[in-house]
């Protein structure tokens, strides 16, 4: 079966893909690639983006180019002799005869078992003349015994939904580098803001004209039936994991208490333990559903000792599976940050006095604290001195100069105690950072 999918791959026009804001040259070394991320998230079409430059920009030959998606139903039930039948291939068609490099793209590899070996003898095999990409929607693609066994020879890339230049390039709107807009600019940009962060930033979903919720609510049991319940081989309680993330999922921003929930499900019939939550919470993050950030401590004790904060990986997920009557702006804002700081690779926390002053996001870089950020979708006076003063302490205590608020529309500079704090609208922190 292998073989036939190969030549299907070779006689088939690839999907239209549209560009994102991706590096596609961190793809072009001779290191095998794993790009993982949430379910549907678009690593697929990366993929064929890299694919379309290699044939486009590369003038490679599509016979040099072999694809794989362990999710096809041809493929099940899948079998890890499938590798041994990709070498065979290379060798039956003669492909490093014929060509001086070979593109072997595996989409879900992870899906196989003892695929980490597998992959390590091919690339050891045809070292330099095979360039190997996968993908995995699972964090078992980081885990330390496959960092281990592939020591020196992978490059993880971690994919996101879209981002908002990316969503409104998906929608024919184009910022570039323009960073002063018209009144009709501002305008779409807040408009399609919205949409953003009620509907997120799933491809798919950014692309349908219809029934957006039901896709994103057909993703959610997806990811819980697939790359949970199935992956990590949960058989008692099942039921729970998705319980447990809905109420993740209603919880968005606010600190949470492991005992607290196992208490709270205790309170209606469904008991939990506490170490059993804590697997499923690792389960949600290996499957990039949820991110969890702690509190900000030079003690590590007393990071663990402290509530958590959650956040999801998509705000149309929120939005989607809320059992509120009416979106929550503030939350939904504090979120999209959140991830926004994830996806640029910032090391986060929240931090919290014993007063309760506290700060949504304590960016550290390096051994030092950078920023200091606070969300706040309505900026009266009232919430302008409350996260004000908050971060005007923290500011103090851990002697970090650069503060931000992120609001809904106002951008301007205030000085409080001889200390300046920026605000700006969150359309602009998204497009052109802080």
């Amino acid at each position: 079966m292998v073989k036939e999918l190969f030549y299907e791959f070779w006689e088939k026009t690839l999907p239209e893909v549209r560009t994102r804001e991706l590096d596609i040259g961190r793809l072009d070394t001779d290191l095998i690639n794993d790009i993982v991320g949430i379910r549907r998230c678009g690593k697929t079409y990366f993929m064929f983006l890299f694919i379309k430059h290699l044939l486009d920009d590369e003038n490679v030959n599509k016979n040099q180019i072999l694809y794989l998606n362990f999710e096809n139903r041809k493929l099940h039930p899948l079998k890890e002799s499938y590798f041994n039948d990709i070498v065979d291939f290379v060798y039956a068609e003669k492909l490093l005869d014929r060509f001086k490099k070979i593109y072997l793209f595996l989409d879900e590899a992870q899906n196989i078992n003892g695929w980490e070996k597998q992959l390590r003898s091919i690339y050891d095999e045809f070292k330099g003349k095979v360039k190997i990409v996968i993908s995995g929607s699972n964090a078992s693609l980081l885990k330390k015994d496959y960092a281990a066994l592939l020591t020196g020879r992978h490059l993880t890339i971690n994919l996101y939904p879209l981002s908002f230049k990316e969503f409104l390039n998906f929608n024919n709107f184009s910022v570039n580098n323009k960073k002063i807009f018209t009144e009709r600019e501002k305008s779409l940009i807040r408009k399609y803001l919205t949409e953003y962060i009620k509907s997120g930033g799933f491809p798919e979903v950014v692309l349908a004209d219809e029934y957006k919720e039901d896709i994103l609510q057909q993703y959610f049991g997806d990811i819980i039936t697939r790359d949970i319940i199935s992956r990590e081989r949960i058989r008692k309680d099942a039921f729970l994991v998705e319980e447990i993330a809905a109420y993740l999922i209603n919880n968005i921003s606010n600190l949470f208490s492991l005992r607290k929930i196992s208490n709270f499900f205790g309170s209606s019939g469904n008991k939990i333990s506490v170490p059993t939550l804590q697997n499923y919470l690792r389960f949600f993050e290996n499957a990039f559903l949820f991110i969890p950030i702690r509190i900000f401590s030079y003690k590590i004790r007393e990071r663990l000792q402290h509530p958590q904060k959650i956040y999801c990986i998509d705000a149309g997920l929120i939005s989607a599976l809320s059992s509120k009557s009416s979106p929550d702006w503030g939350r939904l804002y504090e979120n999209t940050v959140a991830v926004e700081l994830k996806r640029k690779k910032c090391e986060i926390y929240y931090w919290k006095d014993y007063r309760y002053n506290e700060v949504d996001f304590v960016i550290k870089k390096g051994l030092k604290i950078s920023t200091l950020i606070q969300v706040c979708y309505d900026m009266n006076k009232d919430n302008y001195e409350r996260e004000a003063s908050s971060l005007i302490k923290c500011s103090k205590e851990l002697k970090c100069k650069d503060l931000l608020i992120i609001t809904d529309d106002e951008e301007r500079e205030f000085k409080e105690s001889g200390i300046t704090i920026k605000s700006i609208p969150l359309y602009k922190f998204l497009l052109f950072g802080y």
